[in-house]
């Protein structure tokens, strides 16, 4: 139907938002470069500071914030996720090839042969240390 008069459409409504944010960007970055002059690089480090505060990522600051936030975005662990996907590829691929094998540790056999150390071996292994120490226990008595 027809739009009442004070009512604005959304395609309107987000262009003057869009404007309005371009005017903020704009005007900071100017106040950034004029601090900048008076202060050289000085300058520059704080406002990098002072966005990081306003994050929740204190960077050079040494405090406690929140980090490790999103992909690489600075804070002390910056790039976390994005270290931690590669990690997980690589060890994907690791898997794949049969190079990647968890914590079983091969066991030499008397023919000469390997063979690799699952869970129930474990298990069997650590039931028999116990009994051993109780055998040592009853022979000191």
């Amino acid at each position: 139907m027809y739009k009442a008069e004070g009512e604005k459409g959304e395609k309107e409504e987000g262009k003057e938002r869009e404007e309005r944010e371009g005017e903020k960007k704009r005007k900071k970055e100017r106040e950034r470069r004029e601090r900048g002059k008076k202060e050289g690089e000085d300058g520059e480090k704080r406002e990098r500071e002072e966005e990081a505060v306003l994050k929740g990522r204190e960077g050079s600051l040494g405090g406690a914030g929140k980090k490790g936030r999103g992909k690489g975005k600075g804070g002390k662990e910056g790039g976390k996720e994005r270290k931690e996907g590669r990690k997980r590829k690589e060890k994907k691929k690791k898997r794949e090839k049969g190079e990647h094998q968890h914590h079983k540790q091969t066991e030499k056999l008397s023919t000469g042969g390997e063979r690799k150390e699952g869970r129930e071996e474990k298990r069997r292994k650590g039931e028999n240390e116990k009994g051993n120490k109780k055998r040592k226990e009853e022979r000191r008595e």
